[in-house]
């Protein structure tokens, strides 16, 4: 069924609103689409997490910089952390500060050629997360 307006000797013929419903509802789906597509980062997500928690290293001349994204919000809600490293054979446990952690680098002279790294997140004297790096450089370059 179609309307049929009448101006003077001039006729227009309108789609009946039934048929333009579908192309409405294509419309808004792909507006809210690319809402959620291209403005993500604007809305926090429904989880509560919104800076994840991970770490890096690089290795210049046998000295490992470790970072890791103070931002986080694991990093933000601990109270401290310790630094375990595995350093070829031997371990090593090191305290980390809040001011440190709150930094999101720390340092580490290597001894060994394969060195792991895993930073550990405290909170009411709890461990709350852990991340670890792993740096292998050739032998004799350290």
């Amino acid at each position: 069924m179609s309307l049929l307006v009448v101006y003077g000797q001039d006729s227009i013929s309108v789609a009946p609103r039934a048929d333009r419903v579908p192309w409405v509802g294509a419309i808004v789906l792909l507006v809210a689409t690319l809402s959620i597509f291209f403005g993500k980062g604007m809305v926090p997500p429904l989880s509560g997490i919104l800076v994840p928690f991970e770490i890096q290293a690089t290795d210049v001349g046998g000295q490992m910089h470790i970072r890791w994204n103070a931002r986080a919000d694991d990093v933000a809600r601990a109270e401290n952390a310790a630094l375990e490293v595995a350093d070829g054979k031997k371990e090593y446990r090191f305290p980390v500060s809040r001011g440190v952690l709150s930094s999101g680098a720390i340092e580490y002279i290597r001894k060994a050629d394969d060195v792991a790294a895993t930073l550990v997140l405290y909170k009411d004297g709890r461990e709350t997360e852990r991340r670890t790096v792993r740096s292998v450089s050739a032998p004799g370059t350290h």
